[in-house]
């Protein structure tokens, strides 16, 4: 899997290029909200909604990929999430071969944001 070039860093999470500067504070303001969330369940609902910034969704997936690493390291009962469907909701969102060319997000699901216009050679 090849993945996305990134103009940027958005603590720590790395923008995807093609997207327009307005675009790019949209990304940037929804990592921030992700940064902010601490309820697990609310994280797995992020990750999973296309109708967000793809970015901001792997950090939402990661986080809560931490959390669970983290409760079976102190021995804590893990988050009640499936793991495997979580890891699945964000796959292809870093993949220049799974990247729609029409919306933000990837052919592999329905919704996303339309982009404002069609990535070059690839509609």
């Amino acid at each position: 899997m090849t993945q996305i070039p990134t103009i940027a860093l958005h603590r720590g999470v790395g923008i995807h290029d093609h997207q327009t500067p307005a675009r790019i504070r949209v990304v940037k303001a929804a990592i921030d909200r992700v940064a902010r969330m601490s309820d697990i369940l609310k994280l797995v609902d992020f990750a999973a909604d296309a109708q967000q910034a793809p970015e901001a969704r792997m950090f939402a997936a990661k986080k809560v990929e931490v959390e669970y690493e983290l409760a079976a390291e102190e021995r804590r009962n893990r988050p009640i999430v499936d793991l495997e469907k979580v890891r699945a909701t964000v796959a292809g969102l870093d993949s220049l071969e799974w990247r729609s060319p029409v919306v933000y997000g990837t052919d592999l699901e329905d919704g996303g944001v339309l982009r404002e216009e069609p990535l070059a050679g690839e509609e």
